[in-house]
């Protein structure tokens, strides 16, 4: 009997054995799949994927460098908007030129943009390489994908990583989890059959990383293989601008607006899935009052140039209260607060021209000046009809307590804004 289970137990190790090697072995062979899938793809399509360098006419020499690939047979190259924002900025000042993985270098036109999703497309002469091809259908969760580009003017690199989807948000980006770096944006993304799936655009840190889904190159292609190629690029963005700011002020204002409490009044939750929210209290009191505080915005702005963002929205709101200030100093810290607001999108008086303010007092049933507005708006200077607005509220009636809300949305029509500030005014508010 004992030597019947002894023979068991050791055919039992045995088999368990022989099953851990075979699943080693299967890591091995995957491990080893998708090192053959990467090597295979750089082999294929190296020659179609070139650094793409903005040179500085007065010195002869690259002033950024990006990446781009051939999208057609007629030499049409995708690559990222903001590494040509410098050319279209000052296209008297730039050259467009690429470089391929074997040193040919050549010079590439400008010819379409999609500011809102960070895309460009570029027309070169002699460009004998084979076109990417376009994927079809989105990766599965989790699916391996391949990126290329030339991060850090070192040369070409494959990144591999995973599909992880497009998270919630006003502008669709791919999360990827491979580690961009500089130098990669505008380069493909693709699934393990070759096929791009998405364009880089942006790092979060190690393996949180961003691709424009293909989608967006495609809608870009049709319109330039419609329209040929853009003439007037100030016109060409404000209208996608203009599109993009109307869609998304529509769509929050339709979502449900839930109140939230701070202090004795009513603040604005989050607005999913555009607007999140973070707090914070500041009970220190060497400033002699507390302070509990709330900030949303959305997550992602638009890239215009180096000193210029837009497309944010921000909404904040401050509860003050205070049993040791008397009520001049407590109306001097307060109204360092109220006039301390600013827009958090970057501009510069190149940009945007200055604000133009009005203020009006608003009455609480009683007919007694409850609260003062203010409604700041500036104008862009190149894309007509859009402007960044901001609004400020604050409280008047009490000495010790005050509430003051606020919102800032940058690159919006004036309709919107007036609409927006309508519904913020109805939830965001103090019983006084």
């Amino acid at each position: 009997m004992v030597s019947r289970l002894l023979k068991s137990d050791l055919v039992t190790r045995r088999l368990g054995a022989v099953l851990i090697f075979c699943y080693i072995a299967f890591l091995s062979l995957v491990a080893n799949a998708q090192s053959i899938d990467s090597s295979q793809l750089f082999s294929k399509l190296h020659d179609s994927v070139f650094q793409i360098r903005i040179i500085d006419i007065a010195s002869d020499q690259k002033s950024s460098t990006g990446t781009g690939f051939v999208v057609d047979r007629n030499g049409t190259v995708a690559t990222n908007y903001h590494v040509v924002a410098n050319y279209i900025e000052r296209p008297e000042k730039f050259r467009i030129e690429y470089e391929t993985d074997s040193g040919k270098q050549g010079l590439l036109a400008l010819v379409d943009v999609d500011v809102v999703n960070d895309l460009a497309l570029l027309a070169g002469t002699d460009l004998a390489s084979e076109p990417f091809v376009l994927a079809e259908n989105t990766p599965v969760k989790g699916q391996p994908i391949y990126s290329m580009g030339y991060p850090l003017d070192l040369g070409i690199t494959v990144i591999a990583g995973t599909y992880n989807g497009i998270p919630a948000a006003s502008i669709d980006r791919v999360h990827f989890s491979g580690s961009l770096n500089s130098g990669m944006s505008g380069g493909p993304s693709m699934n393990a059959d070759g096929h791009v799936i998405g364009s880089n655009v942006a790092t979060a840190g190690n393996q949180v990383s961003f691709l424009v889904p293909v989608t967006a190159l495609k809608n870009l292609l049709t319109h330039y293989y419609a329209n040929d190629a853009v003439t007037d690029f100030d016109q060409r963005m404000t209208e996608q601008l203009t599109t993009q700011q109307s869609l998304l002020i529509s769509s929050v204002l339709a979502q449900e607006w839930l109140s939230s409490p701070i202090g004795e009044a009513t603040a604005i939750g989050e607005i999913p899935p555009f607007i999140k929210c973070w707090g914070y209290t500041d009970d220190n009191k060497k400033n002699l009052f507390d302070s509990v505080s709330k900030r949303c915005e959305t997550e992602q702005d638009i890239y215009i140039s180096h000193d210029f963002r837009t497309g944010k929205l921000e909404l904040e709101f401050f509860w003050l209260e205070s049993t040791e200030l008397d009520r001049w100093r407590f109306g001097r810290e307060y109204k360092k607060i109220f006039s301390s607001f600013m827009p958090g999108n970057r501009a510069t008086g190149d940009d945007v021209g200055n604000f133009s303010c009005q203020q009006k007092l608003i009455s609480n049933s009683d007919d007694k000046a409850a609260s003062k507005a203010v409604f700041c708006s500036r104008a862009y200077k190149h894309f007509d009809g859009l402007y960044d607005v901001l609004f400020v509220q604050g409280s008047l009636a009490n000495s010790t307590k005050a509430f003051i809300s606020h919102f800032t949305l940058s690159g919006v029509g004036m309709d919107e804004a007036t609409k927006f500030m309508r519904q913020f005014m109805k939830v965001a508010q103090w019983d006084q």
